[in-house]
């Protein structure tokens, strides 16, 4: 019976996450095409560059995400609320100081970017659109990466791919509503960045109603030096899928970048599907290691191999 719903968790996990993936996709068409239509081509090009250039900070958290899920499974299948208390606690610490730097990143790039690159916009109109799609990043990935966290290492994912599906959803409208009232890229993007706030605010809703976590100043000092483990292979799997559009913009211009960023729309779809499934799997192996089960855990690596070759296939 517990093996049941521990596999329709594991189920929901799956389903929530590739239906949030659709939405996310549906939506990568929508938006471009209410900027395309409303501020053309070249504007679309330069959101999405510098969104790349401002997801170069993630750099810095060096698979730091990881090591925390990693570290949460094993107090979470015992129980030990204090040592997951004093691991969300270490996080946030490090998530303090990496927020300071992704300001001061963020206003160099503002800043410097439209030096370098080749537009037809004033400067002051890309500092300012870069200083607003720095604040939106700033929201959804800074200030609820460590509940997001320990949502997923806890198997909820379900509810961070619910949560999101209608966060996106609503923006989606909202764009509609605000393009019509204000047709302006810089009160757009302001605005819609704005919906992401709820993301922290439910999550940390949720987290307090279901956990019994305690602040306090203990952390755990030896958390974060597993994080140099799988840095190598965070930087290499962060440039392969993140230089395209940063070499497109150094070396053509924005509208080509535009054109670039529409087509690959199809492809980080198809990616980000089979993403949503190993994410779903993820937690539920995590948890059998946890538990030093080998044969259950030797039978979920089975199935999560199978599944993410055939997906691949």
């Amino acid at each position: 019976m517990k093996e049941k719903i521990k596999n329709k968790i594991t189920l929901i996990n799956i389903i929530s996450s590739i239906i949030l993936q659709i939405i996310t996709v549906i939506s990568g068409f929508i938006l471009p095409k209410i900027v395309l239509n409303y501020f053309g081509s070249e504007v679309n090009g330069l959101i999405s560059s510098l969104t790349q250039f401002l997801n170069y900070v993630t750099l810095l958290e060096g698979g730091v995400t990881s090591v925390i899920m990693a570290s949460l499974f094993k107090p979470l299948v015992d129980k030990n609320m204090d040592k997951v208390s004093e691991i969300i606690n270490t996080t946030r610490v490090f998530y303090k100081k990496i927020g300071i730097i992704f300001i001061i990143y963020s206003l160099i790039v503002s800043f410097v970017y439209p030096l370098v690159i080749n537009s037809t916009f004033s400067y002051s109109y890309v500092v300012l659109l870069s200083i607003i799609l720095s604040i939106n990043l700033f929201i959804q990935y800074l200030f609820s990466v460590t509940l997001r966290s320990l949502l997923t290492a806890d198997k909820k994912i379900y509810f961070i791919s619910i949560t999101n599906s209608l966060l996106i959803v609503f923006n989606i409208i909202l764009s509609y509503i605000v393009v019509n009232l204000f047709p302006n890229i810089h009160i757009l993007k302001f605005i819609t960045g704005l919906v992401f706030l709820l993301q922290p605010f439910v999550y940390g809703k949720y987290v307090k109603k279901k956990y019994n976590l305690k602040h306090s100043n203990k952390l755990d000092t030896n958390l974060l030096k597993s994080r140099w483990n799988g840095l190598a292979v965070n930087i290499a799997a962060f440039i392969h899928l993140n230089t395209d559009i940063t070499i497109l913009s150094v070396f053509t211009n924005l509208s080509t970048v535009s054109v670039y960023a529409i087509h690959s729309l199809v492809t980080n779809g198809i990616k980000q599907i089979i993403s949503s499934v190993s994410s779903g799997i993820s937690p539920t192996i995590g948890h059998a290691l946890a538990s030093n089960n080998e044969k259950d855990l030797n039978r979920k690596m089975d199935m999560y191999e199978y599944v993410i070759f055939l997906l691949t296939f």
